[in-house]
């Protein structure tokens, strides 16, 4: 009877040391998924957020020469002359928001 009581908890013991080793397997799994999903998302959102400063440029640019020709009374045609400005005008806003962001 010892030795049954004995060779159980051995088996009760292999049984608990293959479970943690096998918790530890799918934590360390779970966690690099994690860390992927993590990494990939951070790539999309800076990719998403260049694309959105774009458009919003393009936006801007639009506008700004639309009402750049109302002020003057005359349609403002001089689009290359136009996205100089507002180049430089981005390069400040950059420059600006790198030094306080």
């Amino acid at each position: 009877m010892s030795a049954a009581r004995h060779e159980a908890a051995q088996i009760r013991q292999a049984a608990h040391e293959e479970g943690a080793a096998l918790l530890a397997a799918v934590r360390a799994e779970g966690q690099k998924v994690r860390e992927e999903l993590v990494a990939a998302a951070t790539v999309q959102l800076e990719a998403d957020r260049v694309v959105a400063r774009a458009e919003l440029r393009e936006d801007i640019l639009g506008l700004a020469t639309e009402l750049a020709g109302r002020i003057v009374g005359e349609p403002f045609t001089d689009l290359d002359r136009a996205r100089v400005i507002a180049d430089e005008f981005f390069a400040g806003v950059d420059a600006e928001t790198t030094t306080t962001g």
